[in-house]
């Protein structure tokens, strides 16, 4: 998924504490493209937008169509936030020395994906730890609110006609899908919508 393997980290160090994540220059929109937009009549004018779009799409060795920042949308159908890990566990409590359960959830509560000119891309993303204690008679003695990140990966990434591949830094490739304003991968089993 994202940098799992950091969030990870920091989400044990939280509950620990609590308890006792080439550039490709051939894509460029060439003169006889801008010639074709250039000639449309006036009456028309409204179509010169889709064609230029149209002829910059159409180029499937090029990432111009996709560059920009993108904002982590949805996952699964969900919006945000999004529950990643939600769990039960018995420990002691670092203050009063008696014995809790720990109610423990985790939330992607943002995210973004940014495309560069020189195909290379910038992953963030930020999660929420959530803990309850709570006594053997099941009150609730106290919650804490963790932020965690934001979490980058950094990579590169290629476009080929509506397919997006993102290569990150550490050598995973992912696999998605651009339409217009919209990307979306499956990251780690899960469908995450981006939108710019």
């Amino acid at each position: 998924m994202w940098p799992r393997r950091q969030t990870d980290a920091v989400i044990d160090a939280a509950v620990d504490a609590e308890v006792g994540r080439p550039p490709d220059d051939e894509a460029k929109t060439t003169d006889a493209s801008v010639t074709k937009a250039e000639e449309v009549d006036s009456r028309s004018s409204a179509i010169v937008p889709v064609l230029v779009v149209a002829l910059a799409c159409g180029d499937s060795t090029g990432p111009e169509s996709v560059m920009g920042t993108y904002a982590l949308r949805g996952v699964d159908g969900s919006a945000l936030p999004y529950l990643i890990l939600e769990s039960t566990s018995i420990g002691q409590d670092s203050i009063t020395g008696q014995i809790l359960y720990v109610d423990l959830t985790v939330h992607l509560i943002s995210g973004s994906l940014r495309l560069y000119e020189d195909s290379t891309y910038n992953m963030t993303v930020t999660h929420r730890l959530t803990t309850d204690f709570i006594n053997q008679l099941g009150e609730l003695l106290r919650t804490t609110v963790t932020t965690l990140g934001p979490d980058t990966t950094l990579g590169t990434f290629a476009v080929t006609g509506t397919s997006i591949q993102l290569t990150s830094s550490s050598g995973v490739v992912t696999t998605g899908s651009h339409s217009g304003h919209i990307i979306t991968f499956v990251w780690s089993g899960l469908f995450c919508v981006y939108e710019r």
